[in-house]
């Protein structure tokens, strides 16, 4: 087994701060309750891989850091982690919630879960939700 599986549990059990999402519910949006503290803090530790690849990322871009092969590879190996971790919140939310059938759902300010008729068709609007998380 990967050191990440064994270790994933742990990395879990240690956070006692969450990342908290930034997008407000919106009209489209319907309220299904609010996420547990398990899945607070899956989303909290997708949250500091996906930041840390995009850390790495910028370092790269801006010359902070040799775009070396070990840079890239542990760059690869932050997003990779956090595209299993997404994956895993997304199980857990959708199960949580019983939102297999909805057409989307989402998270929002406040912890708040969410389901949405359909996916917001303005581009600022997409933008915003892309970058603010």
């Amino acid at each position: 087994m990967s050191t990440f599986l064994k270790l994933l549990p742990l990395e879990l059990q240690e956070i006692k701060t969450y990342s908290e999402p930034h997008v407000e519910v919106g009209d489209n949006d319907h309220t299904v309750g609010t996420m547990s503290d398990e899945l607070k803090k899956l989303y909290t530790l997708y949250m500091s891989y996906l930041r840390r690849a995009e850390e790495l990322k910028l370092e790269a871009r801006f010359g902070q850091i040799a775009d070396t092969v070990e840079h890239s590879a542990r760059t690869f190996e932050m997003k990779s982690k956090a595209e299993v971790l997404a994956g895993l919140f997304w199980v857990g939310v959708n199960d949580a919630f019983s939102l297999w059938t909805k057409p989307s759902s989402g998270v929002r300010k406040g912890y708040t879960v969410v389901w949405s008729d359909s996916e917001d068709n303005d581009l600022s609007s997409f933008l915003q939700k892309l970058f603010d998380l």
